[in-house]
């Protein structure tokens, strides 16, 4: 929705502070910290919004303007609990892991595998390609449950959403019986999750950006003293872009 622009000059302007000093701990944050070993500390959280609008007279009584801004900022706490690979685990060493056995492909006895010696892969049977990639994962922060150590690690991180939108419009009296106006609007939404691996190599991180754009062009004739004929075309694009690790370790 939007608005004429009339003889005089008009405005507002609006701001919202949400600062990250306000921000409490959540209790289910607070109780992994303890268990983590971590001091109490809330994340961080804020919100600010501003805008404005002003609308006024190009030509008096004839032509008007009317121009509308709205900016988001807004970072909110993610909680995220996983398993990642022990400090032994990255080496190949899975002696700890009681579980399951580490087979070798490579060694087959009458076409059976043989187990690895006490869950251990020998130093030269490690990809370092995998190896690399083991040591982007983080450590673990809390023993874990079970087994296979399930849920070993906790992070709280804050996920991005940002929003920037505004209209822009304008109106003409062609004559007492027509009125004609055309309206641009703009919105992009820039939002994802947090990145709790802290690096390029967190599988769950991602972007998303919506765009939206409209034209509106109109055309109010009266026809009579009891009648009017109104005309609207209008032209909308939505789209979206997602983007996946590493690009979304961007925020």
């Amino acid at each position: 929705m939007s608005k004429s622009g009339t003889n005089k000059f008009h405005g507002d302007g609006f701001i919202y502070v949400r600062p990250d000093f306000w921000a409490a701990n959540d209790p289910f944050v607070k109780a992994s910290q303890a268990e983590a070993g971590q001091p109490d500390q809330a994340p961080a959280f804020h919100r600010y919004q501003w805008g404005g609008s002003i609308g006024g007279p190009i030509r008096h009584d004839k032509t008007f303007f009317f121009a509308d801004y709205e900016g988001t900022t807004q970072r909110s706490l993610d909680n995220y609990t996983t398993t990642v690979p022990t400090a032994a685990e990255r080496t190949g060493d899975f002696s700890a892991d009681t579980g399951y056995t580490i087979y070798n492909p490579f060694d087959l006895v009458n076409g059976v595998r043989q187990p690895f010696n006490n869950n251990q892969i020998p130093t030269d049977l490690l990809n370092p390609i995998a190896l690399a990639y083991a040591q982007q994962y983080p450590a673990p922060n809390r023993a874990g449950t079970g087994a296979y150590h399930v849920n070993n690690y906790f992070d709280s991180a804050l996920a991005p959403d940002d929003e920037q939108k505004f209209d822009i419009r304008l109106d003409d009296d062609l004559s007492d019986r027509q009125r004609v106006f055309g309206r641009f609007s703009f919105g992009r939404l820039k939002f994802g999750n947090a990145n709790h691996f802290h690096n390029p190599f967190d599988p769950n991180n991602y972007q998303n950006i919506t765009n939206d754009r409209n034209v509106l062009l109109a055309d109010d004739f009266s026809l009579t003293s009891n009648s009017l004929l109104e005309l609207r075309y209008s032209f909308t694009r939505h789209y979206e872009n997602q983007v996946a690790t590493p690009a979304g370790a961007r925020f």
